[in-house]
Order: structure tokens, then sequence, then C-alpha cells
């Protein structure tokens, strides 16, 4: 027990250290800091809806009719849409939907990707080749279409567009966390713990998890992008958010009818989404290269 604490001792200082170069070098770069700040706004932004926008009510579906398709004014700083309904302030309550739908996507399929893919990285064998089996079952169909065909199926909703989401996407994680076990569980301090009796559900949760979370932090912010455009996407078609829900992608597809005479319908939204976007590739684009050994290195020189 006093070596497991003393080797437990020296892993949690040694995660500390690599922790603090961590948020370092990634502090220290100038395209993490915009896309965090561009993400931080957004969330604000999120949390702030209904106190900032001027109409919350046609935030949440009310038409005013008399209103039509009016052009980016003071009192409607992005426009109206066809029912009369404020632009901005969908707008700004579609970015509660974008965050929340695609934290949800991201964190459900971590949930079940990484414990799946820690535990048949660990035992191998009978376990690890059944689940790697079914992993390839679903990595095996391109994942847009099978997020369409789950989500057709279920029926258009947002709920149902997020669960068609996280069936496609859970495989990616566990095929990471696989990869990431298999290297670990051999490794010196595992066979450590393992020779003086340590049980396997400790060795996973305290050695083998751990080394799977800097790869998935990685994997994680850039699908948060890839979230929010698939989400957008499944609305865009139908089979996700249905109206009178102020949803990015349901706006466009919308907007997209009265592009030429209208431009503002489907710009503003689009562009919501771009920025959103871009602000978690560049975050994500960041982490990779904390991460990563050879460009740590070499920033650090």
């Amino acid at each position: 027990m006093i070596q497991e604490s003393s080797e437990s001792d020296a892993g949690k200082r040694q995660r500390f250290r690599e922790i603090r170069v961590f948020l370092r070098l990634t502090l220290e770069n100038s395209l993490s800091t915009v896309g965090l700040a561009i993400i931080v706004l957004f969330i604000i932004i999120a949390i702030t809806a209904p106190f900032i926008v001027p109409y919350p009510k046609q935030a949440e579906g009310t038409p005013e009719i008399a209103n039509q398709l009016l052009p980016p004014n003071w009192q409607h700083l992005f426009g109206t849409d066809e029912l009369g309904r404020d632009l901005f302030s969908r707008v700004v309550f579609g970015a509660r939907i974008s965050l929340v739908t695609s934290a949800s996507v991201v964190a459900s399929a971590i949930a079940l990707g990484l414990p799946l893919g820690a535990l048949a990285g660990y035992y191998g064998e009978r376990i690890g080749a059944i689940i790697m089996r079914v992993t390839d079952m679903f990595l095996a169909f391109p994942p847009l279409l099978l997020a369409l065909a789950v989500a057709a199926t279920l029926g258009g909703s947002l709920i149902n567009a997020v669960l068609a989401l996280i069936i496609t996407w859970w495989p990616w994680y566990t095929r990471l966390a696989y990869g990431q076990a298999v290297t670990t569980r051999n490794l010196p301090y595992v066979d450590s713990a393992r020779a003086i009796g340590v049980g396997n559900f400790r060795i996973i949760v305290r050695h083998i998890l751990p080394a799977t979370l800097a790869p998935i932090l990685v994997q994680a912010t850039l699908d948060l992008g890839s979230a929010i455009i698939s989400v957008a996407g499944l609305s865009f078609l139908g089979l996700g958010a249905q109206p009178p829900t102020p949803d990015w992608g349901l706006m466009v597809n919308t907007g997209r009818t009265y592009f030429l005479q209208h431009w503002w319908y489907a710009t503003f939204p689009g562009l919501a989404i771009l920025i959103l976007v871009l602000g978690f590739n560049l975050l994500g684009d960041a982490i990779r290269e904390a991460v990563d050994p050879k460009l740590s290195r070499r920033r650090l020189i």
C-alpha cells in the first residue's frame, strides 16, 4: 500500500506539471485566445439571452405579421422573418440551442465511448474483441448517412437529431480510447500496480482513463464545432428542430427561399454558425498543439 501511495503521489505531481505546461502552451497561443474569447462570448450571450434581446416572445415564436421581412434597422438589428419576428432575438436564443445540443452530443458520445474503449484496450482478448467488432460495425457506415438514417427513422425533432448524432459518434471515442489504453496497459507503472495487487477496476480508473484524457479533450473540442454544424444540418433538412424553435439551421433553411430579395434572413444565422464553429476549431487546434510532444517541445525552446 505504501508503494502504491508513493507511486500515486508521484503520478499526481507529474500530472499537475503536465497540466501547468498544457495551460501555459494553450494560453500563449494567440489563436486559442481568440477561439476561447468567441466561445465565452457565445456562452454569455446564451445565458443572458432572455435579458438582452428586445423581443423575447418573438424569439420563442410569437408572430408579428405587421413587420414581415423588414431589412436590418435600429428596431430590428438583423431584420425580421416572414412572420415578422425579430431575427436578432431568434439568433441570440438559437445560441442556447446550438451550445446545449452540441455539448450533449459530445458529452454523451464520450460517456459511452471512453469507458468502452478503456475496457476493450485493457482486457483485450474476448471482451476487447467483442467491443471493438461492434464499434467497427458502426464505423463502417459513413457518419452523416448513418445520422440521417437514424434521424429519419426516429422522426424529425431536436431530441431525435441529438440521439442520432450520439449513436453515430460514440464509436470514434471508443476507437481513440482503445488505442490509448492498449499503449498504457503494459507501461511499467501499470505493471507495478498490478504486481502489488491493485484491482483491475482501480487500475482502469486511476491509470488507464487519465492517459486517454488528452487526445479525448482535443477530439471533443473539435467535435463541438462539428456537432453544431451537424445539428444545424439535420434541422436544415427537416430532421432536427421544428418550427417555431429558433434553431440556426432551421432559420437558414427557411431563409434560403427568400435569399435573393431578403438576404438578411439566412445570412445572420449562417454567420452565427460560422463564427461559433471557428471559435471551437481555433481552440481545438491550439489544444492539439499543446498536447503534441513535438509541437510543444518546439514552442518551449
